[in-house]
């Protein structure tokens, strides 16, 4: 079923997909008004008919429905029309379902039933903005060639550096697919943190392990600093915990500590690293939080911007007098807080506080600004309900 507003009035195409007719109904009602075309369907297979006939910038789908589920759907889409942006809507039990999603790439929002209105709209036009900025990224992207690389897809950018999709071409076909993080260009100029750049680049491509990103190429282009680095297709932890919702969802105690194990593992390996000497590299992560692990779609857990990312923050805060550690306080060790050198026993302190937020969809401790550091550094987590004892002492030692 085809529900427009006015030609001139229309913002985009919306696709809804589920069972129940009151559901439909109510999402129509919903985002006609906001300028919305609205197409409904009570199967997946009907709604791929849809697919076929129209194009539909924003798909709406339940996961439970009759013949094809929601993650069949998803997965077709995703396949056949990557450029539609996805809203999963699911029930309060259903949030593990959401996070394998997440987990897949098959979504890019998801939201709980029943919903806030205003909510599902503001989410909705998020996903349009994503839709178009994601095809005007891929158009401009197609064309542009960076030294031997060309770049296909900006997947973010931030005060420090541009990170993109991009793919290395070669003879007979050759493709591979890379990241490339390009440091921007004022701080490409500044001296200190070029030679940092340089120091951190040359001791982190010599990491070679399977649960750490590894690091290809480093170098400077017309100006600009670059690292190419390993292409993980999957989330983030942080992504797979929180998706687009302030809330997170806790993950099963075998798998909260598998990926942790497998992100030790890689930790392991670089704080035991040394030089072809045998003299240890003494390296340290400095900046373990759930952004900084990632998860491929074989489940494999890789270690994410081993000592760069730290140090990009330091340099940018002596730079613009600008505090950069809000977003991983939660992890900081007590000795890194009391202005002391950073060791291997800070990585596991974040690894450990990374596991306590897996098990439990909460930081260990809730407060911010001078409270969180108080917390931090004088008291202990509160042990986590429903877990064996053996894991609370692991957390604790840590």
């Amino acid at each position: 079923m085809n529900t427009a507003a006015s030609e001139n009035e229309v913002r985009g195409t919306v696709l809804v997909v589920d069972d129940e007719p009151p559901i439909l109904n109510s999402l129509r009602r919903i985002l006609l008004p906001q300028g919305y075309r609205v197409h409904t369907a009570q199967d997946p297979v009907e709604a791929l008919d849809v697919f076929k006939e129209h194009a539909v910038d924003v798909l709406i789908t339940d996961y439970m429905m009759p013949g094809l589920d929601g993650l069949d759907l998803l997965m077709l889409v995703r396949e056949n029309w990557p450029g539609t942006a996805s809203i999963m809507m699911t029930a309060s039990n259903d949030m593990r379902v959401a996070a394998e999603a997440v987990n897949k790439n098959l979504i890019d929002f998801f939201v709980a039933k029943p919903w806030n209105n205003q909510a599902l709209v503001e989410l909705v036009n998020r996903a349009i903005h994503k839709n178009r900025a994601s095809e005007t990224a891929r158009v401009a992207a197609g064309q542009r060639l960076f030294g031997k690389y060309r770049l296909e897809e900006l997947l973010a950018t931030g005060g420090m550096a541009e990170i993109w999709r991009a793919s290395s071409e070669g003879a007979d076909g050759f493709r591979k697919q890379v990241v490339i993080k390009k440091i921007l260009e004022h701080l490409s100029r500044d001296p200190a943190f070029v030679s940092m750049f340089i120091d951190e680049a040359r001791v982190t491509v010599q990491l070679n392990h399977g649960n750490i990103v590894s690091v290809l190429d480093f170098g400077n282009l017309e100006g600009t600093y670059y690292l190419v680095m390993e292409y993980v297709d999957g989330p983030d932890l942080r992504h797979l915990l929180y998706g687009n919702s302030e809330r997170a969802t806790a993950l099963p105690l075998a798998e909260a500590c598998l990926i942790a194990r497998q992100a030790a593992l890689g930790l392991d390996y670089a704080h035991r690293k040394a030089d072809d000497q045998g003299r240890p590299l003494q390296l340290v992560h400095r900046d373990i939080a759930p952004q900084n692990i990632l998860i491929s779609r074989e489940g494999v857990v890789k270690v994410a911007d081993f000592g760069i990312a730290y140090r990009i923050r330091e340099t940018v805060a002596k730079l613009t007098g600008q505090d950069t550690t809000a977003g991983t306080m939660h992890y900081l060790a007590p000795e890194i807080l009391r202005g002391k050198k950073p060791g291997a026993r800070s990585d596991q302190y974040a690894l450990a506080a990374t596991l306590y937020e897996l098990l439990s969809g909460e930081t260990p401790f809730s407060g911010s600004g001078a409270v969180l550091l108080h917390q931090i550094l004088e008291a202990d987590p509160e042990p986590l309900s429903g877990v064996p004892d053996h894991v609370n002492a692991a957390l604790a030692k840590a």
